[in-house]
């Protein structure tokens, strides 16, 4: 029994710095995470500014576009999108009066 006495006063030194190492090691991986969580708040923060921003810009930003455009130009193009439309109704109802009239006449 003295052996095994002498044996385990010999390893407490050993467990004793493995445990100390063990320790460093845990608190050195804490640090990073506490630096990794101090970055991650800052980020945040600046992404929640940047969102403030662009909810309040982008909106601007297309209606400035819209009432900057030139309308005279926007009111031909809409025009002339109307009157193809109309002439396509016109050729579309042409077209279709015929096909009744030579069903009828079948």
């Amino acid at each position: 029994t003295n052996n095994k006495m002498q044996e385990g006063k010999e390893s407490i030194p050993r467990k004793a710095l493995s445990v100390c190492q063990d320790l460093e090691t845990l608190l050195s991986i804490l640090g990073c995470l506490a630096y990794v969580l101090r970055r991650c708040v800052f980020f945040f923060a600046v992404m929640k500014t940047l969102t403030i921003i662009s909810t309040i810009f982008i909106p601007l930003t297309f209606i400035t576009g819209v009432y900057g455009m030139n309308f005279e130009v926007a009111a031909n193009v809409i025009m002339l999108t109307v009157s193809i439309c109309e002439t396509t109704s016109k050729n579309l109802s042409f077209v279709l009066d015929s096909c009744a009239v030579y069903a009828r006449a079948q």
